[in-house]
């Protein structure tokens, strides 16, 4: 029987992965602060586009001596003082093959480098070549980069969705531990002590099931689902198989109801519209994936649509539906979501903007560390599609003002129309050569969610 919070976890598609391996080996999600990146005199941009996709961040560090790492010439790269191209999948063992650098060189480490000598000693470095594509030279000097300059590490979320991810995101976090950082690293700091699952009214009841986000135009397709509720998302572009979603609707086999503030392209074809505010038009509580403050949101104006909690309680009342999630204040619910970071919501709305002091643990836990037969080396004979963002584009947003994209796929060899398989499916993209990709690698801005034939 799957818990409530397993259940919960499947919601999270971007992070879990390196989430949990951050947490096993430092307590909480918590990393390095927006105050703490002022204090590096270098940064290693790990699969990050930081460029791009972290320009508050980029913002900071973008005068500082970088280095990235990644499996393409990425425009962080670039604009990067030194780079280096691995295999994708690789990066745990190249996060390994530094550690064996380091502990040669006896840092003043915050873990026990004899311990870390014990499990790298598995790894041959004649394996970490093979794996990750880099000269032993670019590994020593790596090494040395860590040892030398102590960077900042920003890992890039993409890395938990490789192989090997989970233990590539942790492994790669304990490498400034390694040369005397704490938490010197930044993927995704979260762990403020909320009490989500409270929001989520675990406390009373669990859903009764979830279908991955990845899983829902097969559940559709299978006739699983009949009616969908679209609440501020646009799945029939964003969700793998979405085109499944539109087709059953215009044939009258699923019902869709969105409550979206603008007029997407599953709004376009939505049975029944609802308005929803901006966050511009209601209160609310904001918190960050990166800064330590709570920011109390007040509307500027009282615009159009319902927001969330409205909406919620008009269609309980029109049901004659009464239930403890529905009729709790949704202030009281927040407060008690954030009375562990000893803050409350009249401190919130009078202040605006309160900073979270953290509590950290300062130990570091070296578990869980992979034996060799854990991690998989990459195939070489295989094609690996990546990811990333476009500077106009989020998503599906923004075409309005930019235009269409239409789905580009950037390679070393290929050039015009073609066919994009893989075993999920196909669809058609228009192939174009692009510098400093690999033989293996294809790319594609994340915003080209539709092919050239509208396959999802």
């Amino acid at each position: 029987m799957e818990s409530a919070q397993d259940l919960i976890d499947d919601y999270y598609i971007c992070s879990l992965e390196g989430n949990r391996a951050i947490r096993a080996h430092y307590g909480k999600n918590i990393g390095a602060l927006p105050r703490d990146f002022v204090n590096f005199n270098s940064v290693v941009f790990w699969g990050s586009e930081a460029s791009i996709s972290f320009i508050h961040g980029w913002r900071i560090l973008r005068e500082k001596y970088k280095v990235t790492i990644d499996v393409r010439l990425s425009e962080t790269a670039k604009k990067s003082d030194k780079y280096y191209i691995v295999k994708p999948g690789s990066d745990a063992f190249l996060a390994i093959g530094i550690m064996k650098v380091l502990i040669e060189k006896n840092p003043p480490s915050i873990v026990n480098l004899e311990e870390v000598r014990e499990r790298v000693e598995k790894y041959d470095f004649n394996i970490i070549i093979r794996a990750t594509g880099l000269s032993l030279n670019d590994i020593e000097e790596l090494g040395k980069i860590y040892y030398e300059h102590k960077p900042l590490t920003v890992i890039g979320f993409a890395l938990g969705r490789t192989i090997n991810g989970g233990h590539s995101v942790g492994l790669i976090s304990l490498l400034p531990s390694l040369v005397g950082l704490r938490r010197g690293f930044f993927y995704q700091n979260s762990d403020w002590g909320i009490d989500f699952n409270y929001l989520r009214g675990l406390h009373v009841s669990g859903p009764s099931r979830v279908i991955g986000m990845g899983e829902v135009g097969e559940a559709i397709e299978s006739g699983e689902v009949e009616f969908i509720f679209v609440w501020n998302a646009n799945p029939v572009v964003t969700l793998p198989g979405g085109d499944r979603i539109e087709k059953y609707v215009r044939e009258g086999k699923v019902f869709l109801v969105v409550h979206d503030p603008f007029w997407s392209e599953t709004a376009k074809i939505a049975n029944v519209l609802l308005p929803a505010k901006t966050f511009l038009e209601k209160e609310d509580i904001v918190y960050s994936y990166w800064h330590n403050y709570l920011v109390y949101n007040e509307p500027i104006r009282n615009g159009p649509g319902v927001t969330e909690v409205e909406l919620m309680r008009l269609l309980s009342k029109e049901y004659g539906i009464s239930h403890p999630l529905i009729d709790e204040s949704p202030w009281e619910a927040v407060n008690y979501a954030i009375k562990a970071t000893g803050i409350n919501i009249e401190q919130l709305k009078r202040e605006k903007i309160v900073e979270i002091i953290p509590e950290v643990k300062e130990e570091v836990s070296l578990e869980p560390f992979p034996e060799p037969w854990e991690l998989k080396i990459p195939s070489s004979d295989s094609k690996y599609l990546v990811f990333s963002s476009h500077p106009n584009y989020t998503n599906s947003q923004f075409k309005e003002i930019y235009g269409k994209r239409d789905a580009v796929v950037y390679n070393s060899d290929y050039e015009g129309e073609g066919e994009l398989i893989t075993k999920y499916g196909k669809a058609k993209v228009l192939f174009k050569k692009k510098e400093g990709l690999p033989n293996n690698v294809l790319f594609i801005f994340k915003n080209s969610l539709v092919g050239l034939d509208g396959k999802r």
